[in-house]
This record gives C-alpha cells, structure tokens and sequence, in this order.
C-alpha cells in the first residue's frame, strides 16, 4: 500500500485513513480479548518465571499486511507536517505504534474522524516534543589532545580536554553510577580518549541525531587529517575510539534544553565497536595555523557550519561534502 494514499492535495487526510484505523483497531482489540499475553522470564540465577505484559508488542502481533499498513499512515502524516528531514522512520513507527497499543484507542466501541484528529494529534505532540532539545552527541576522539583548559573549534564542532569534560559533567556522571553501576565502561571510555567532540544538533530525533553525527564527524576528521604530519608517508590515526578496530565503541547522547544547553534533560547510552593510537599531537597547534592563513580550511569549515545547523547546501558545497568523506 503506497504511503501516499493518505494524502490529498499534500494534506493528511483523515477521512482516507479512516478505514485502516478501524480494521487496525479491530485486529489488537481482538489480540487484546484472547487470555493475556505473557512471556517466559530466565532471571540471574537461571529460575524461568511467566510475566505477563504491560504493553501490546505490536510490532510481534500484528502481520506484515497490518504493519505495512501502521508504517505507511505513519509516514504519510509525518510528510503531510514536513518531519520527513527531522525524524526517523524507525521513531515514528516505534511510536505511532505505541498510541494504537493503548487501551483508550483500541477499547473504544466507535472511531470517528473526530477521534482520528485527537489521535494524531498527540502524535504530532510525541514527534514535536522529541524534536525540541537539542542532541548533543558526545564523540569520544583518538590521535590528537588539548591542554587542560583549551577549546578548539573546527567549523561548529567543539573539542575539547577529556578531564575537562568529565570534570563539567561530574556530578551528573555520579548520579548516574549511583541508579546503574553498568553505566561505568561508558564513563571508563572517556578517560581513555585523547579528546572529546561535541556536536550539538537541533530539531532531529536520537535516532536521526547520531545519524547526521557519523555523517559531520566523518568529514571533520578528513579535514583534521589533511593537516597533521604524516609518518611513513601515511597519515596518522585520528578518529572515534572504535572508527576502525574491533575494540568496545562507546557513544553518548545528551538531550539539552534547547534555550539553554548546558540543561541536560535526558542522556542516551549506544555501544558498538575499535583502537588505540598516538596522542602526541597537540590539535590547536596543528589546527590554528590554518584556520589562521588557509581559506580552504575555514570555506570548509563553512560548509560544516552549515550542514550542522541544517542549512542548505548549494550543488558545490555538496560536491565538497561528497569529495571529503
């Protein structure tokens, strides 16, 4: 079913998805009905016990067809507000999902258009509320490292001393190993860094927030290596711990308020996988040189500015782009 059936004249119709919503409402009010859904719970010391669930696991009980279905109007709604750029088809899935497993929807005897406008309604909510702070990705960086104290800026994107990170954010750090002590390899990986990167981008998802994060850093670090001294005739390392080696990839996401960003609101925690390098080279020295005499450092610079603030590009900047990753 093709996801611009919902729309006519570019505008979510309501009187379109009506059908749909109903036969989807339906199938889980049917699913809901049957003896309560439970699943089999192997705790520590390895004792099974039956839990039965809180929550519908829509995405496990619904068929292809009804998910194509969900994933589709989700889509369309999301392209008739113009998010398409601001989240990410797994978000919204996830939690229109979510909405059509609550008991108000799937429980009610009738669904109106009337109903269909308060329901997405409190999606358009769910979607603005995740786009209103600011992602703030916190890159943990291999091959290069700042004096106690210095800040160096490469286009938008902030480096700076780990200790001086760990020290802005340590009592936050410390509530956190307070409420989960499995948090400490996250904290652990930041003392092992030679810097630290902050790259803070607005009106985005998480999802599509570390998307864009991989995308920005990965030319940053070209722009980085096109000026450090070379060994051997090959550049030195500097990138992600975890860039390019099978070690434990460790990544951080604060959500910040988006007046003020030094308000962390939430933080999300992703582990993946990398090495370890030389950290001999100090990245303001090598850096300011050329932001200070060479114009195509700071027009990419520019391009990078622009790209994180969510700017557009023109067809050169993007050639730019394209050419440095």
């Amino acid at each position: 079913m093709s996801e611009t059936i919902y729309l006519k004249k570019g505008k979510f119709s309501h009187e379109l998805v009506l059908k749909d919503i109903k036969d989807i409402q339906t199938s889980i009010r049917s699913i809901a009905s049957e003896k309560p859904l439970t699943m089999t719970h192997i705790n520590s010391d390895d004792i099974s016990e039956i839990v039965e669930l809180a929550e519908l696991p829509l995405d496990i009980l619904l068929n292809q067809k009804q998910k194509g279905v969900v994933a589709s109007i989700a889509r369309s709604f999301t392209k008739s507000n113009k998010f398409e750029e601001n989240v990410s088809n797994s978000f919204i899935y996830e939690n229109f999902l979510k909405l059509l497993g609550e008991k108000k929807f799937y429980l009610a005897e009738t669904f109106s258009v009337s109903d269909s406008l308060s329901l997405f309604e409190n999606f358009k909510r769910i979607i603005e509320e995740e786009v209103s702070t600011v992602k703030m990705s916190i890159v943990t960086v291999l091959g290069a490292s700042l004096n106690r104290g210095e800040i160096c800026k490469i286009g938008s994107i902030i480096f700076m001393n780990q200790l001086d990170f760990i020290d802005k954010y340590k009592p936050l750090f410390e509530s956190l190993l307070n409420y989960d002590e499995g948090l400490q390899p996250y904290i652990e990986v930041l003392h092992k860094s030679d810097l630290v990167a902050q790259v803070s981008i607005k009106n985005r998802d998480t999802n599509t927030s570390r998307m864009l994060t991989n995308e920005i850093m990965k030319r940053v670090y070209s722009l980085i290596r096109l000026t450090i001294p070379s060994c051997g005739g090959r550049y030195n390392f500097f990138g992600t711990i975890g860039e390019e080696y099978l070690e434990s990839r460790f990544s951080f996401l604060f959500h910040t308020d988006l007046s003020n960003e030094e308000l962390v609101k939430a933080i999300s925690f992703e582990r993946t996988s990398n090495r370890f390098s030389d950290r001999n080279i100090n990245l303001m020295q090598t850096i300011l040189p050329h932001q200070q005499a060479d114009e195509w450092f700071t027009r990419i610079e520019l391009i990078i500015s622009k790209f994180v603030s969510d700017k557009e590009l023109t067809d050169f900047e993007k050639r730019i782009w394209t050419a440095l990753y």
